[in-house]
């Protein structure tokens, strides 16, 4: 199996991560290298306030320089990669468990919901409505199965992130995807 180039949060890079605002600059350039500046315009904070956070997500290893865009004056960043948080570094921290959980899987929730309205709605393009959709699978798989599936599934995301211009908002006819999986053994709805 092929090495995916993942970081690995340790419980200081969770507890960096843990900040809403942190979590949705590590989101939007996760999938394009931006600017402090452009930060702050799209989310309404202060330049001030993105550069801050910005030196918390490098200090942390989540981010870094992106050195081929920019100028002296002007500092573009990109996500280091995909972020794999352990069940360890979960339960080490339940507070900052709880922050990211609900900022991560709040966002995911809304997202999913916009995108099924908009197809219900019929808002969204036909031909982007049809090469989106909603997947799920029901498997039965052994412990070291279902790690082994994370793992491919991990190295298809990496290796689409890392191919070149799937990161580049200038290339004609992209538009941002959202690539959204989880594997986990299935729970009993509580009564």
């Amino acid at each position: 199996m092929a090495t995916v180039n993942v970081t690995t949060t340790t419980a200081d890079t969770f507890k960096a991560m843990a900040h809403p605002l942190r979590i949705r600059m590590l989101e939007l350039i996760s999938g394009t290298p931006m600017t402090a500046s452009m930060l702050a315009t799209t989310l309404g904070e202060s330049t001030g306030s993105t550069s801050y956070h910005l030196r918390q997500l490098e200090r942390h290893g989540l981010i870094r320089e992106d050195e081929e865009r920019g100028t002296r004056r002007e500092r573009w960043w990109k996500a280091v990669g995909p972020q794999a948080i352990s069940a360890e570094v979960l339960r080490g921290d339940p507070t900052s468990a709880r922050i990211l959980g609900e900022s991560v899987i709040g966002r995911w929730n809304r997202e999913v919901e916009r995108f099924y309205n908009a197809v219900v709605a019929d808002t969204l393009p036909r031909d982007v409505a049809e090469a989106s959709g909603l997947r799920r699978a029901r498997l039965h798989l052994t412990t070291a199965e279902m790690g082994q599936f994370g793992d491919e599934l991990m190295e298809l995301l990496e290796r689409w992130h890392a191919a070149p211009g799937h990161t580049d908002p200038a290339r004609p006819g992209v538009m941002p995807v959202i690539a959204q999986f989880a594997v986990f053994p299935e729970m009993e709805e509580e009564s």
